[in-house]
């Protein structure tokens, strides 16, 4: 008997509320006053925004305690949530204040690249000729100004310099759509990666570090078997084939769109042959979202992982790709220092990789064989949202909707559902 989907859609729709219930329950139960700051509205999808709104509607409807929210968003962008909640004081942004900020933001971009070397000059002069004409093209748009401050830092020679700035992009997606011909035509930048990098950060739940992304864009929908050997060596490498599109956060290494206007530009349609494969559409990220989350819950279920290894220490001290990628430290350079002894020691034809390994490990690798077999970055993203991500998926889909109930009516604890946790 196959699963209701409509039943497990309730469940995943339950499933996120969760958290707003949460802060609901906590704000009413400890009452005082609370301040919220809410920014970003005009980022997230309209579905998105009509359920936050609703649900701080019934927060500020509490008789139990006192909330004000203060919310920064475009005019364009606010109907739903003035129509919802009412506000008391609307205070707009004046276009002459816009100016003056962009005025200061370009000078001090200028005097940071000049200072850091990024932006060469043969006549000094120039750069008052690049601030006027930044300055008259900005129309308030501070990505705008950072996408072409960056571009001309490119530039070999005033000329260069000259000829860019009498050929600027009007507006964003025009930047976007430049950005991603220079990625198209360049030698250096994979366009499988870039592609896969951009359709993650489009289809995720909440953001994705370093770790996980590394592992979502190594697995290939349906793969048999987990194979470190798949997964991306440099990280920043990788990032790199999207080029200033997305931006790494400092403190918790999480990837993200450098605006959300990206996402918005890569989800829309498309006229350019060349620029066809970056841009997709949302049920298309979903799908292919929801195809790299089963296959993975697949290939790193417990039971498929001891299958392949009986005796952890002897068949991990044989496999080194895998010991080295788990055990040993991260950034420690230990992969590099033993390959330039393997190149350097022509002497030593006897040489024992995993000998090495052992001498080199010490405790670290006595302290993580244990956690080695389920030492996967991304399975907890996966175990939380892939319910959400296959959401939509219905019988008539075929291979994946035998999949979903065959992960369904699994009962592995590695494999999650709803229910399991009431």
């Amino acid at each position: 008997m196959e699963p209701r989907t409509d039943a497990f859609h309730a469940l995943v729709y339950w499933n996120n509320s969760l958290r707003f219930y949460s802060l609901y329950f906590y704000v009413t139960t400890a009452p005082q006053k609370y301040f919220i700051v809410l920014d970003g509205l005009d980022e997230i999808e309209e579905c998105e925004k009509r359920e936050l709104v609703d649900s701080l509607q019934m927060l500020l409807s509490s008789q139990v305690t006192i909330v004000e929210l203060y919310c920064a968003t475009r005019p364009d962008t606010n109907h739903y949530l003035e129509s919802k909640l009412n506000p008391k004081w609307r205070i707009p942004m004046a276009s002459e204040a816009i100016s003056a900020d962009i005025n200061r933001f370009i000078e001090a971009m200028l005097e940071q690249h000049l200072e850091d070397g990024e932006l060469k000059l043969g006549n000094p002069e120039l750069i008052l000729v690049i601030r006027d004409t930044l300055t008259e093209g900005a129309q308030g748009l501070f990505l705008w100004v950072a996408f072409q401050i960056q571009n001309i830092c490119t530039q070999l020679s005033d000329e260069d310099i000259a000829l860019t700035l009498d050929n600027l992009p009007s507006n964003l997606p025009e930047v976007y759509e430049r950005i991603l011909l220079r990625l198209a035509l360049s030698k250096k930048a994979d366009l499988k990666i870039a592609r896969k990098l951009f359709l993650w950060l489009a289809a995720a739940k909440c953001p994705l570090d370093l770790g996980e992304l590394r592992e979502a864009i190594s697995v290939e929908p349906h793969q048999r078997e987990w194979s470190s050997a798949r997964l991306v060596n440099d990280m920043t490498r990788a990032l790199s084939c999207c080029g200033s599109l997305v931006t790494v956060e400092e403190e918790d290494s999480t990837v993200h769109f450098a605006h959300h206007s990206i996402k918005q530009f890569l989800l829309s349609d498309n006229t350019s042959d060349v620029l066809q494969d970056y841009h997709f559409t949302t049920p298309i990220a979903n799908t292919e979202a929801s195809e790299i989350c089963m296959t993975y819950l697949t290939i790193t279920q417990p039971r498929k992982q001891a299958a392949k290894v009986h005796n952890p220490v002897n068949s991990l001290l044989n496999n080194p790709s895998t010991l080295l990628r788990n055990a040993l430290p991260s950034k420690d350079g230990t992969t590099t220092k033993i390959a330039l002894k393997l190149l350097r020691d022509k002497s030593n034809t006897k040489y024992s990789l995993s000998q090495q390994l052992q001498e080199t490990a010490g405790d670290t690798k006595n302290r993580r064989l244990r956690q080695l077999q389920n030492n996967f970055h991304f399975l907890p993203y996966v175990q939380h949202y892939w319910l959400s991500h296959t959401s939509s998926l219905m019988p008539q889909n075929g291979r994946m909707w035998a999949l979903w109930c065959h992960l369904i009516e699994d009962d592995t604890d590695c494999i999650r559902k709803p229910w399991t946790a009431l």
